[in-house]
């Protein structure tokens, strides 16, 4: 059964085919013939260019006066739409204090330990789908990242449903997760989509070119991304976004959406000739954009942030941020890939390692907070290592494994088992890390950025290493690969957080050595941890597969 029309829309007619006056057919011709004798001028180029704005702006001024019907909004315009009365409530905000910036949910500091559902995987309410949430919850995430399509909010023009969303919220509900919410509109890894592909945006946007032009030059392709800023795709996109947005306030009724994702990997694809100057397409694609993420902070006014591929065209992640002030952060896609110094032959892991760090310093700056939205989830890239660095050197405040059940590149090891059910040596790695960062979060945040905070990692086995934080040296050592984030709190307790490390302290640091969590900043003790005196005045923690320890002054 078709959903209901919703009754806070005006229904707005599409906008007709463009016509062509006798002008506009000579500019036409002599574009077409400009075409086939000089394909390769730059003066062809241009003139096409010029040819397509000039289209453009008829479009602009002809969309909505056919048929009576008013104008598109301009962009950062939102046309008065009834908020429901029963609004969910918004429990996640970005906290300042000083120089200080972090994430609160719920009144104490998070850390967002997510893993991310391929689109395939949930583009539909089913039981397969439900799955995802499960296997998210089994590999110690405390948040699942979930795409939002544009056509699972509006499936055909003007009609409207709130099935998916409610299925969705309910999924992470039972499976006590937080949600990140991925809107997939117009742009998403450079391109809109053919009816063939994943289907993202409404069929009635898709094939009707004339009405919602793509982005458009000499290679010109069906999965071209939609033109951004042309008022009739933005009037359309930003009346679906609205909806999606009214749809999880009413339907989020514990507050279990704690960000927005604005598009996904916005730009242009490498290999499309885009008819005006790069500059020209990201100031296009920074208003459409912004415009979308006024609306969210409208309606639901929890954190937003854009990933970025910066391979794109237009993809200037920096320069979104600081035009776009209702974004509060950007972040890079890291994967194992050539363009990232990664060596497909040797599986070079060092060379991944050290462009991710590289990453890391290059995003960490001005008022931008460093997440890292997607990256490997393959055991052999070591998401579980690669999280202690993004929160003791950065800080940051999380990261997002890309995907549960799909292998990051193919034929590497996804995070689950589709077929079996089975969660795979690379999710159980992940799960021994998230689980142990998940237990300590406040006091990971409270330090960060602080001499209170420091950190180690190593791939394989290692001896002798030295750490200090707040003026205690710490000897550390491990048979495989470990890795640790050491806190000094208020109180001169020091906190241990991490996987498979021996750590050698003073003795005078504190004898009561505790293993267990804390719930906010709470400490809730499990029992002694594994200590062992080595002589002298030294003293020796062990931390197993997934622990948090926390060793108390001598009282």
């Amino acid at each position: 059964m078709s959903p209901p029309r919703s009754p806070r829309f005006r229904e707005v007619a599409t906008p007709p085919p463009l016509t062509f006056g006798r002008r506009n057919r000579s500019r036409l011709a002599s574009a077409v013939i400009c075409a086939v004798a000089l394909v390769a001028s730059t003066s062809c180029l241009r003139k096409l260019a010029e040819l397509e704005h000039q289209r453009h702006q008829q479009a602009d001024r002809s969309s909505g006066v056919a048929n009576g019907t008013a104008a598109p909004a301009p962009p950062g315009d939102v046309r008065p739409v009834d908020l429901p009365t029963n609004r969910g409530p918004v429990r996640s905000r970005i906290r300042s204090e000083g120089s200080r910036r972090y994430l609160e949910v719920d009144g104490e500091p998070f850390l967002i330990l997510a893993v991310q559902a391929d689109a395939w995987a949930v583009a539909s309410a089913t039981e397969g789908a439900a799955r995802q949430f499960r296997y998210a919850r089994e590999v110690g995430a405390n948040t699942i990242e979930i795409p939002i399509p544009w056509i699972h909010v509006e499936p055909t023009a003007d009609h409207y449903s709130s099935d998916y969303v409610r299925w969705v919220i309910e999924q992470a509900r039972a499976n006590d997760l937080k949600l990140v919410l991925l809107w997939f509109g117009s742009n998403v890894v450079g391109k809109t989509g053919s009816p063939t592909e994943l289907k993202i945006v409404p069929d009635y946007v898709v094939s009707n070119p004339s009405a919602y032009p793509r982005v458009s030059g000499p290679l010109a392709r069906a999965e071209n991304p939609l033109e951004p800023s042309h008022p009739a795709t933005l009037d359309r996109e930003r009346r679906a976004f609205t909806r999606a947005l009214e749809m999880v306030t009413a339907e989020d009724r514990e507050g279990r959406v704690i960000a927005w994702q604005i598009l996904n990997e916005v730009g242009v694809l490498p290999e499309t000739r885009v008819p005006y100057p790069e500059s020209v397409l990201t100031d296009k694609l920074i208003s459409h954009v912004r415009a979308l993420a006024q609306v969210q902070k409208r309606i639901h006014p929890v954190p937003s942030f854009m990933n970025f591929w910066e391979g794109l065209q237009g993809a200037k992640p920096f320069e979104f941020l600081s035009r776009i002030p209702e974004i509060d952060f950007v972040g890079p896609d890291l994967y194992g890939k050539p363009s990232l110094g990664f060596h497909f032959a040797n599986r070079d892991y060092v060379a991944f390692r050290d462009n991710y760090l590289k990453q890391l310093d290059r995003y960490h700056q001005g008022r931008n907070l460093s997440f890292i939205p997607e990256t490997n989830n393959d055991a052999y890239f070591k998401p579980y290592l690669l999280i202690f660095p993004l929160l003791g050197k950065v800080p940051g405040i999380g990261m997002d494994v890309w995907a549960i059940t799909t292998g990051s590149m193919k034929g590497y090891e996804p995070l689950a088992n589709a077929k079996t059910g089975q969660i795979t040596e690379s999710g159980a790695l992940l799960r021994e890390v998230y689980r142990a960062i998940g237990g300590a979060m406040s006091p990971i945040v409270s330090a960060q950025g602080s001499d209170r905070m420091a950190w180690f990692v190593s791939e394989g086995p290692a001896r002798g290493r030295r750490l200090t934080v707040a003026g205690t040296e710490l000897a550390l050592d491990t048979e495989g690969d470990g890795g640790l984030l050491a806190v000094r709190q208020s109180d001169g307790s020091l906190v241990l957080v991490g996987r498979n490390v021996g750590v050698t302290m003073p003795r005078a640091a504190g004898r009561n050595a505790e293993r267990g969590r804390f719930e906010a900043s709470r400490w809730r003790a499990a029992g002694p941890a594994k200590v062992s005196a080595t002589g002298g005045d030294a003293l020796r923690v062990e931390l197993g597969t997934a622990d948090v320890v926390r060793v108390g002054p001598d009282r």
